[in-house]
């Protein structure tokens, strides 16, 4: 199911993208951080910070974590002149220079990923069209060496390997990372980066979760509303 709509996703044009599709996408990328060995390393120190209570499953747990990163900014990201290189935590921290905000890279594709982060909370727009919901995503397309830098980072931030679809991107990743300042790289080694993203106060995450559960069960267009083809999530 995830695969089918990531296709489906990366195949839509414009900004506006299938709601439901999107939701999908959203488990996906937060199963990637669920699954992390690395996180349980580090999770009861991390979790003892956090504001509100609550116990040492609560940041491994699958639906919280996708009620977090449904609230997250998106972006999605192609890359047509090289192939994004797969680290073997399935993500890496990075900072979002247009976001000036911590952000999490993903890559979804050999040549599309998709960006989380700018802050834990971000309000998207959902608009009614040709009968269903559809949510605003931009998409960026990036150049060779933005791409050679991010592979850079996934090849720091793995813990023993990286993947790539062909040697060359892998081989280059390898080499650049030699380059890549120290405090560039503190990004991509740590291994709470994900907190600063995905945190929120107790009421929020209740808020999250509640949200996730109303777009999982579908949304209806609210005869009540002044614009009911319209809303803000």
């Amino acid at each position: 199911m995830n695969n089918d709509s990531v296709t489906a996703l990366l195949h839509e044009e414009g900004a506006w993208k299938n709601a439901d599709q999107w939701i999908n996408l959203v488990a996906y990328v937060a199963s990637r951080i669920t699954r992390n060995p690395d996180r349980e390393l580090n999770s009861a120190e991390e979790f003892a910070k956090w504001k509100g209570g609550g116990s040492i499953g609560y940041p491994l747990n699958l639906q919280r974590l996708s009620a977090a990163a449904l609230r997250c900014r998106w972006e999605f990201i192609t890359s047509p002149a090289q192939d994004f290189v797969l680290n073997d935590r399935g993500f890496v921290g990075i900072r979002h220079p247009g976001w000036q905000a911590p952000a999490l890279f993903v890559p979804l594709r050999r040549d599309s990923a998709v960006v989380i982060g700018g802050g834990a909370r971000h309000r998207k727009q959902l608009a009614w069209q040709n009968g269903g919901w559809r949510i605003s995503i931009p998409t960026t397309t990036i150049d060779s060496e933005l791409t050679l830098k991010l592979n850079a980072m996934s090849w720091i931030g793995a813990r023993e390997e990286c993947y790539a679809a062909r040697p060359q991107p892998l081989e280059n990743a390898a080499k650049y990372h030699l380059s890549v300042p120290d405090e560039v790289k503190n990004l991509a080694l740590a291994n709470d980066y994900v907190y600063p993203i995905l945190g929120s106060t107790l009421d929020e995450c209740v808020a999250d979760e509640m949200l996730l559960l109303r777009l999982l069960g579908g949304i209806r267009v609210r005869e009540d509303s002044d614009d009911p083809t319209n809303l803000w999530i």
